[in-house]
């Protein structure tokens, strides 16, 4: 049994014997021993509870650094990627991504065709997905040309485009990127804002002129 519960145990008896104390016959004996238990009640009571606090703080006190680590772990996995990887990935002039692009597998249950059009540094980019009997069309969203660094030409060095298309159920950020043989890889992350509970999802498709 734990230090703290005994003080506390101690102190309850001590009450206890107090009452009966009262019924002690002879006045100055029973003020006496009502005197006596009640101080002895009070102080192991406040030993108990004295105690009982002490354990209390250092346990919670003790706590912090695990839960700081543990409050750490999502911020890390949510840095933004910036990497190697992205710091290779091949440059265009902006107007390599205007035009159509259909989908190299025509397939697909996903994006089926795009219309990008530029002028300037500005672009906008149109798309389709397969639908039946015709293909939805997710209307014409205006884009970003990213560029590999803050000194680089906006139009001459495009790395990426990149275009938010939203509906009344989902919203999706497209990301166009050049690729090999003259066409384009556009990546696609989703995320449903109807509060169904459905999981995000991403894609990837390989289009061409």
């Amino acid at each position: 049994m734990s230090q703290e519960r005994l003080f506390v145990i101690a102190g309850f008896l001590l009450l206890c014997l107090l009452v009966i104390g009262r019924s002690v016959r002879g006045g100055r004996l029973r003020a006496i021993a009502w005197i006596a238990f009640a101080a002895l009640g009070f102080v192991f009571g406040s030993l108990g509870l004295g105690f009982y606090r002490f354990h209390h703080e250092k346990t919670r006190n003790a706590t912090p650094e695990l839960h700081s680590t543990e409050a750490l772990e999502p911020v890390v996995a949510l840095q933004p990627a910036r990497s190697v990887a992205d710091a290779a990935k091949p440059a265009a002039n902006l107007s390599y991504f205007a035009g159509v692009w259909k989908n190299t597998n025509p397939p697909t249950r996903g994006l089926t065709k795009l219309r990008v059009r530029t002028e300037g540094e500005s672009v906008w980019v149109h798309a389709w997905e397969r639908c039946h009997p015709t293909d939805c069309d997710w209307g014409e969203a205006a884009g970003s040309a990213v560029a590999p660094g803050t000194s680089s030409e906006q139009t001459n060095e495009v790395q990426k485009v990149t275009a938010t298309f939203q509906t009344s159920f989902s919203e999706t950020l497209m990301t166009l990127t050049p690729a090999d043989d003259n066409s384009i890889e556009a990546g696609t992350q989703t995320r449903f804002t109807d509060n169904s509970g459905r999981s995000s999802y991403s894609a990837t498709y390989t289009l061409r002129h």
